[in-house]
């Protein structure tokens, strides 16, 4: 009998490895991609401070915006986030419209293109982290790799920060619920 509970214990946790391993293949999040970030500004993509790059997104700091007088914000692109820290007070200015294609609309704000990564279903805003008056979800935009976020006649302080969060392609989220279904029966029937 101990042997039968013992051989059950080890496919449960095989089982549970198993989906745990393949839950974490599927959700790749921005982690490892490569992300190439383009301010736009004034009819037209922003040349200068940083602007265009292209980095491999590792969850540190990798790039800062900046000008000639100041440094504006960091940004930080980690598993499902993507992280916005500003350095000094800015208040962006009113713009033509920059970039309105593919679902995307920018005047005076930031494009960040994603290749390797999970398609993105939406973002979202962490609001426990982002408490900036003016800066709604009605501020980004986008598509399956790329994240747009408008800044125009947004005031921000040194000091705060703008956290969006992925939601992956549905697939992803199946699997991963999926998994866990799996588990829960299983769970059920050892119980019973």
């Amino acid at each position: 009998m101990k042997v039968i509970t013992s051989i059950k214990k080890i496919q449960l946790t095989a089982l549970l490895t198993a989906l745990l391993w393949s839950a974490g293949t599927v959700y790749a999040g921005f982690l490892g991609s490569t992300v190439t970030t383009q301010y736009y500004a004034y009819g037209e993509p922003y040349i200068g401070g940083g602007s265009p790059e292209t980095f491999i997104a590792d969850g540190t700091v990798q790039h800062t915006f900046s000008s000639s007088s100041s440094d504006y914000f960091n940004l930080i692109v980690s598993d499902d986030t993507i992280e916005y820290d500003y350095l000094s007070d800015v208040a962006w200015s009113e713009s033509a419209v920059s970039l309105n294609t593919n679902g995307l609309f920018i005047r005076n704000g930031n494009l960040l293109t994603f290749v390797g990564a999970t398609p993105i279903l939406s973002i979202i805003i962490d609001p426990l982290s982002t408490v900036v008056p003016g800066f709604t979800i009605a501020n980004v935009t986008s598509n399956s790799n790329n994240v747009a976020v408008e800044w125009t006649n947004v005031s921000f302080h040194k000091g705060d920060k703008v956290i969006l969060s992925m939601v992956p392609e549905p697939e992803t989220c199946a699997m991963l619920l999926t998994g866990l279904g799996l588990i829960g029966s299983i769970a059920r029937r050892r119980k019973n």
